[in-house]
């Protein structure tokens, strides 16, 4: 009997094939990762709440009118809340990786064929230069090979606002970051806005990540469920 050689170019026919894995609901992550999300809103709005008081602080620090002991409570707040945001918004990213990797899992299993990003795609979050765009495609694939082929409803404009205030968010935290080194009281209040920018554009990222979410799983829970 010939076996099959491991080191053979693969064929057509084992490219994008149906999942042999069997339809497992992910209607439990889904609502997991839902409240997570709801959480990030709210240290997200905390953050930024405490982004307001820092540029108001930052104000007076420019003229004079402040005390030492408020800029050292201000600090404390930011480090206390950022290192909160830090682990909420963690734990959602971990979250949305695992039910992105069974909602991928569960296309195939429906019947998807010629996906380009498997389970593992969420993996281009990760990567520098690419992450600007994979990730987005990745999840509209998914939103469409979830669907029944009869329906064919391309990913609505919130899937666009959702990357796009995603992408605004981390371009605008990163260059804050950098600002907020400086020792410039005016570079550091420019920084402290962007700070704030990145906020607002995170707490629309998550509004709108809670309807893709939901989105993708009605359009399974309807494949399962019509």
């Amino acid at each position: 009997m010939d076996l099959p050689n491991p080191y053979d170019a693969p064929k057509a026919t084992d490219i994008s094939a149906p999942s042999t894995e069997p339809y497992k609901s992910a209607n439990g992550l889904a609502g997991l990762l839902k409240a997570l999300l709801w959480a990030s809103l709210a240290s997200t709005a905390l953050m930024l709440f405490t982004e307001i008081n820092q540029l108001e602080l930052l104000g007076r620090i420019a003229t004079g009118d402040f005390t030492q002991e408020e800029a050292d409570l201000n600090d404390s707040s930011v480090t206390t809340v950022a290192l909160v945001f830090l682990v909420v918004l963690s734990t959602t990213g971990v979250c949305f990786c695992a039910w992105f990797a069974r909602c991928n899992r569960n296309a195939r299993a429906l019947g998807a064929e010629a996906m380009q990003f498997g389970p593992r795609a969420w993996g281009w979050f990760f990567c520098p230069i690419l992450n600007l765009w994979k990730p987005y495609q990745a999840v509209t694939e998914l939103f469409v090979s979830s669907q029944d082929v009869r329906r064919a409803i391309m990913p609505t404009a919130v899937f666009t606002a959702w990357w796009a205030a995603w992408i605004t968010s981390g371009i605008s935290g990163r260059v804050s970051t950098k600002m907020m080194e400086s020792d410039a009281i005016g570079t550091v209040t420019a920084g402290a806005w962007l700070g704030a920018l990145s906020s607002v554009a995170i707490l629309a990222a998550g509004f709108f990540c809670i309807h893709v979410v939901s989105s993708i799983q009605n359009e399974q829970n309807l494949r399962i469920e019509p």
